[in-house]
């Protein structure tokens, strides 16, 4: 029988294991039919540090407070990429409110009488703005990205408010540090 032996982190030094029990998976024909290189101990694999070390930091998450998401930016991007996909598939609706609006103001009448084309484009503006005002669905996506807008604004004021009194926190610390400094070095608590 082996004897099994484990390291003590403490003293450096290997020790009996005593009554360890080594529990293993059984082994397969596939497994058993291949040579050992030394005794008992076969090397299948290896992996260097850097690759360990970025396979930890593949999912790896930051816990540190004062660091902004990473993400948000690009996922305020896709958003305002989505918003803007969905009011593109309601202007075709908006588009006819606003043929509709002109006919029953008369504009396009008055233009062909006018031609004057300032005033043409301004009543134009101005029935796109009402036609986008009496959508509802337009409204209500309007309105909702306009909130997520102002949260978004909201929150990196208040990191760049943090990151700021923190700045003022370390410099104010390192001020009375120093006073302390000055008056006993033994009594500074750097």
């Amino acid at each position: 029988m082996a004897v099994l032996m484990c390291w003590d982190w403490k003293q450096q030094q290997w020790i009996d294991a005593g009554d360890l029990e080594v529990l293993s998976k059984p082994v397969t024909s596939a497994a058993a039919k291949v040579p050992a290189a030394t005794g008992d101990v076969q090397v299948v694999g290896e992996r260097s540090w850097e690759q360990k070390n970025a396979e930890g930091r593949k999912n790896a998450v930051t816990l540190e407070p004062d660091i902004p998401r990473k993400r948000s930016r690009r996922q305020s991007e896709l958003l305002e990429e989505c918003v803007a996909k969905a009011r593109s598939k309601l202007d075709p609706a908006i588009d006819q409110r606003v043929k509709e609006l002109l006919q029953d103001e008369g504009a396009l009448e008055e233009w062909i009488g006018t031609n004057d084309h300032d005033e043409l484009a301004r009543r134009k503006a101005a029935a796109r703005q009402k036609a986008a005002a009496e959508h509802p669905q337009l409204r209500g996506l309007d309105k909702a990205f306009d909130d997520f807008t102002a949260a978004v604004k909201a929150r990196e004021t208040v990191w760049d408010e943090y990151r700021a009194a923190k700045d003022r926190e370390i410099a104010a610390e390192a001020a009375v540090n120093k006073e302390l400094g000055a008056l006993e070095p033994s009594t500074s608590c750097v």
